[in-house]
């Protein structure tokens, strides 16, 4: 996964003409890039996500963000009480539990992202 100005792009390899391509993920506009070598596909994905903004910026439209800070979730109707009875017990709301909850787990398994 390739990282440039919080926009995140995979990476795939096509053998059949020696080439690597590239596409935003997790954002309703989607970027595409590419290149023969690393070097070029790393360039090819700031120069694609610059004039991205550029576009965005001249024609006055808010560009879309890969990640927008908020998460859909389904449980079973038990859990999601039960959630809330120890969210309660620990004096804070389910949110807070979650955000805790996931940035203990985000800290054992990405310790440098933080």
């Amino acid at each position: 996964m390739m990282e440039y100005k919080g926009y995140f792009a995979d990476v795939e390899y096509d053998d059949s003409v020696k080439e690597f391509a590239g596409c935003t993920v997790n954002m309703r506009d989607v970027l595409s890039f590419g290149g023969t070598t690393v070097e070029e596909l790393e360039g090819a994905f700031h120069e694609t996500v610059d004039a991205y903004l550029d576009w965005c910026k001249s024609d006055g439209v808010e560009p879309d963000k890969p990640y927008m800070g908020s998460i859909s979730l389904r449980v079973p109707p038990e859990m999601h009480r039960d959630l809330d009875i120890v969210a309660r017990r620990m004096g804070m709301s389910v949110n807070k539990l979650l955000q805790n909850t996931i940035a203990d787990v985000i800290e054992e398994k990405l310790p440098t992202r933080r």
